[in-house]
């Protein structure tokens, strides 16, 4: 019944009948690592450290009983009861990555670097996905002495947080193109506003996308009515045309966009002008 109700994520009806089967069968070590992890998952972790509590009084030697029991007395932030509990277990031979890990991650809040260093090292040689471990490990690293380690690993942790710059462009043309297709009078400055946001982080990430600066220079010149900033970015995008070798193939498409903000420049120049004059 616990595991039907499990099936259908009611977790009160599986508390409660996995409880009846644990005062059926106290020892039954199985159905309590079942409502161990639900306790855990819920942040329930007085009812987590309870419930293993009793069981380890009568069976000390269970190693999931006691992990779990760890495990919640680390969620609690009770971290030297996490190190008595899992100790015990890495001394009788535990050297799984959820004793290392739980326990090396208890010696590091308790400032223990250097024992949080060895068995946080063991963890990350088991699973080294968790992200984590790379900075209680590089921290743990760098205060045992360990700098040029640590920094290392603190440079790997930041490097998977963070996408490349050619991820980022993806998602960030894209959001133009999101911008750039909605056609709504009331949000025109937003919108355009957020698409200039958005093509400036794709010429970031991608310099040799120039028709971002294009693309910016022409949303201020023919939806945010902005000739200054329209001249600057056009500008900006007419110094990167690139120098003509002799024989050297011509690109059409390239030397039209050029071709047409030389035009516009004038144009802008002399409309700017007339406005002056009229002053």
């Amino acid at each position: 019944m616990g595991d039907c109700f499990v099936q259908l994520s009611k977790t009160d009806s599986a508390i409660y009948y996995y409880g009846r089967s644990m005062k059926s069968n106290p020892d039954d070590y199985y159905t309590l690592s079942k409502l161990s992890k639900i306790y855990l998952v819920n942040d329930r972790y007085n009812d987590l450290i309870n419930s293993t509590n009793r069981f380890i009084q009568s069976d000390s030697s269970n190693q999931t009983i006691n992990q779990y029991n760890g495990i919640g007395y680390s969620m609690n932030r009770e971290y030297d009861k996490t190190i008595y509990r899992l100790n015990k277990l890495f001394l009788q031979g535990d050297s799984s990555f959820v004793t290392n890990y739980y326990l090396g991650a208890s010696y590091f809040s308790t400032g223990d670097y250097i024992n949080a260093y060895e068995r946080l090292s063991d963890a990350f040689r088991m699973d080294s996905t968790n992200q984590n471990l790379y900075y209680f490990l590089g921290k743990s690293a760098i205060y045992s002495g360990y700098r040029q380690k640590g920094i290392r690993i603190l440079t790997n942790g930041i490097n998977r947080m963070i996408p490349k710059d050619s991820v980022l462009f993806n998602y960030y043309i894209n959001i133009c193109h999101g911008y750039g297709s909605i056609f709504n009078n009331q949000d025109v400055i937003f919108n355009k506003t957020e698409e200039i946001k958005y093509q400036k982080l794709c010429y970031k990430c991608n310099p040799d996308f120039k028709l971002a600066l294009y693309n910016i220079a022409e949303i201020y010149d023919t939806s945010l009515k902005n000739p200054e900033e329209a001249l600057n970015y056009y500008q900006l995008f007419l110094a990167t045309r690139p120098k003509v070798k002799a024989n050297a193939p011509k690109n059409p498409q390239s030397a039209s966009y050029y071709t047409a903000v030389e035009n516009r420049i004038l144009e802008i120049k002399a409309e700017m002008g007339t406005k002056k004059k009229f002053k």
